[in-house]
């Protein structure tokens, strides 16, 4: 796990008080939290059938706010950590999990509008056909099979493309050049509309809530983090990603 999402994280206290509690150095503290767990010692691991309600931005300005802070948090971890990212002495923390921090929250973000650019010059020069297939792909691979949503959406894939990704880009075009200058970026939280209803979840018999690797963290639809095994106890815990 890179990130353990605030929105569906589960840790045991005695790994939070081992590292100092959670740190309020960086706009996410999700991702920093992870990041001092994992170089604790700490083992991360993820649970596919963990399921966790959270409601995402419904207005373009929130959407806008929270990729922002997004985007400047993660360059305040990447910053933070830098002396792990790409040292083979951290194992899949510093050749996994921090460059994929960079790649999915920076690089990504600001690299698909330019191929998406290449792509509507393609389909203005009437070769449309290919390019709207490599849509259709990316949004099946992606939203459908991997997500197990709707078909639905890949008839949504140019609307990704050609609006979602600019938006993407303007939120790390603004964070980069706040960071670069030392700016201060505050926390600023998107309207709230108590838009989701979630389900009532499943109750837990005594004796699988007994069972060894159950338990609260585990019942309540989130990871659990243990301490590697080279490591000297010193208890941690984690969570399963949703994305807004």
């Amino acid at each position: 796990m890179a990130v353990v999402p605030g929105a569906a994280g589960a840790f045991r206290r005695s790994a939070l008080l081992a590292i100092g509690g959670y740190p309020t150095q960086t706009l996410v503290e999700d991702a920093d939290l992870t990041m001092m767990l994992l170089r604790a010692g700490w083992r991360i691991p993820y649970e596919p059938d963990a399921v966790a309600w959270t409601e995402a931005p419904e207005r373009l300005r929130d959407a806008l706010k929270q990729r922002r802070r997004w985007s400047y948090g993660t360059l305040q971890v990447l910053a933070r950590h830098h002396d792990v990212l790409g040292r083979p002495r951290y194992g899949s923390l510093g050749m996994v999990g921090l460059p994929w921090n960079l790649l999915s929250q920076i690089l990504l973000p600001a690299l698909a509008p330019r191929v998406d650019l290449v792509l509507l010059i393609r389909v203005l020069q009437g070769n449309g056909g290919p390019v709207l297939a490599v849509l259709a792909l990316a949004a099946g691979l992606d939203a459908v099979m991997v997500e197990r949503e709707s078909w639905r959406l890949v008839a949504c894939a140019p609307l990704l493309r050609w609006t979602w990704h600019p938006i993407q880009l303007l939120a790390v075009l603004l964070s980069f050049h706040r960071w670069l200058r030392d700016e201060e970026h505050l926390w600023t939280p998107s309207r709230r509309y108590a838009s989701v209803r979630a389900v009532a979840p499943t109750p837990v018999d005594d004796a699988e809530a007994a069972a060894p690797g159950s338990g609260a963290a585990a019942s309540l639809g989130a990871d659990t983090a243990e301490p590697a095994a080279a490591q000297t106890p010193a208890p941690a815990q984690a969570d399963r990603k949703v994305h807004a």
